[in-house]
């Protein structure tokens, strides 16, 4: 334990603190395993394209989602090379298995296309339609109770009502019995800032219903983040991803009655990731990178547990490299097991380790120094080991800096006083522990009494919608007679 003399009043309180976050945690559904230490996260087995197998290719985008179902340890591979096939694998070796009866499946722009396993063992997976009003081409989802079932239809419909969207990108599937959800991102030139939510009717779990969810738009949500990329998040909320320019993945709340949702915040990944899942359980958010016939194609998993995203895991998908043009893929972690398909370049599964011994924390990476100019920005960081959840307190000569209780600390709009030492404090249930102090520096800056800022707009600001964050602003004009 770091010998620095610790900040009493915090401390004394710190097991006190974390009863009662474990309490809440575990009644809102965001801690499942509170005294995990470490993960550790290993390849398995990979399907390259190589192969030879009809439904692991790499001449066609055929193959795009992929499910784990702890129940039966056997993964799912959705194909439409040659007819419509649904893969069992074998979650140990790889080994092909058998297959999902397909029967009667049908419509859409895609038969199917995504595929989720809930809590209770169901396999459920969606067609893909770009037209959801279409008559013809309807959202649907089929459900089948074991490996040996026939598909029933538990939803055929539009999410969205009269709004014609794009659906079956992506998906995700949890709970159980009427506790069971599902829900589905909006893409296509049509995308906009909803996400549809799908819960069962009665007890037969035979028809569900959905409920369209609108999370305003902002400087933090654009109309595309919820395309490619979508996972059900701890409690009432979801994590949304577009691969491209998209370098964050957004979590945001949803209300089921209301049908409203709310951004929480941004966690930085790779921008070219596109499909994701999490696991409660760990904290983990696993995502898709999606490459090209020369960029690398992989498998990211990060933790996410301290309200950042911290990359644990990374493995290149089997050679040769294909362009997966349609930036759609799909990855599934559930349990102790982690897959992720991506179009041209195969499939691979990874095996998720957890320790569950207790520590304390520790300090892995001091704050260091910051100088930043007046009216700047910036942070500092620290990072640290220790069984979760990880409490966080800084300090600034050696008093609390308000709301300061997360692993980075950001500066916006930085005054002169806000230069000093800093310093945080890390505690979990066994006790705690201080970083270095890191010097915050702020220069003067020279204050021109020629131009004097009158008024600014931050793009994505929702009163202006044609001001984006985006590159289609490119011209402006003042008119002085006006």
């Amino acid at each position: 334990m770091n010998t620095q003399k610790l900040s009493s009043h915090w401390l004394a309180s710190a097991s006190v603190r974390l009863g009662v976050l474990l309490c809440l945690a575990a009644a809102l559904g965001w801690v499942e395993d509170a005294h995990s230490q470490s993960v550790a996260i290993s390849n398995i087995w990979t399907i390259p394209t190589t192969e030879g197998r009809t439904y692991v290719t790499g001449a066609t985008d055929t193959e795009r989602g992929v499910a784990f179902n702890p129940f039966t340890g056997h993964a799912y591979i959705v194909s439409r090379n040659g007819g419509l096939t649904i893969a069992i694998v074998d979650a140990q070796t790889g080994a092909h298995f058998g297959t999902l009866d397909v029967s009667g499946i049908s419509g859409g722009d895609f038969a199917l296309n995504q595929i989720g396993v809930a809590d209770d063992g169901y396999i459920y997976a969606a067609n893909l339609t770009t037209s959801s009003t279409n008559e013809a081409r309807p959202f649907k989802i089929y459900r089948w109770t074991d490996e040996s079932a026939t598909p029933a239809i538990v939803y055929a419909s539009s999410p969205s009502g009269n709004q014609s969207l794009r659906f079956g990108d992506s998906i995700d599937v949890r709970g159980s019995g009427t506790e069971t959800e599902i829900i589905a991102g909006t893409g296509g030139v049509n995308a906009t800032n909803l996400v549809a939510v799908f819960r069962p009717l009665d007890a037969t779990i035979s028809v569900f219903t959905s409920r369209a969810i609108i999370v305003p738009r902002g400087l933090n949500i654009l109309a595309t983040d919820f395309a490619k990329g979508i996972a059900f998040g701890p409690g009432g909320t979801f994590f949304a991803k577009n691969n491209g320019t998209t370098t964050t993945a957004k979590l945001c709340s949803y209300d089921w009655e209301s049908g409203t949702g709310a951004w929480i915040r941004n966690y930085a990944v790779a921008g070219s990731i596109a499909a994701i899942d999490y696991d409660p359980a760990t904290g983990l958010l696993a995502g898709v990178l999606v490459g090209s016939a020369t960029a690398q194609h992989a498998l990211l998993v990060y933790d996410v547990s301290d309200e950042v995203a911290s990359l644990v895991y990374s493995n290149n998908f089997p050679p040769p490299l294909g362009a997966n043009g349609n930036a759609v893929n799909a990855v599934n972690i559930n349990s102790n097991r982690v897959v992720a398909v991506e179009p041209r370049n195969g499939v691979q599964m990874a095996g998720i380790s957890v320790s569950t011994n207790l520590a304390a924390p520790n300090v892995i990476q001091q704050p260091g120094n910051l100088t930043l100019v007046q009216g700047g920005y910036g942070s500092l960081s620290v990072n640290a080991s220790g069984s979760k959840p990880r409490l966080y307190r800084w300090r600034k000569d050696d008093v609390d800096v308000p709301n300061a209780t997360n692993r980075i600390l950001t500066f916006t709009n930085v005054p002169l006083s806000a230069a000093g030492a800093y310093s945080v404090t890390i505690s979990n249930i066994l006790g705690g522990t201080n970083s270095n102090a890191g010097n915050l520096t702020i220069m003067p800056a020279t204050l021109s009494t020629v131009l004097t800022q009158v008024w600014r707009i931050e793009p994505g600001n929702v009163s202006y919608p044609w001001l984006l964050t985006d590159n289609n602003a490119r011209g402006m004009a003042y008119n002085p007679a006006r």
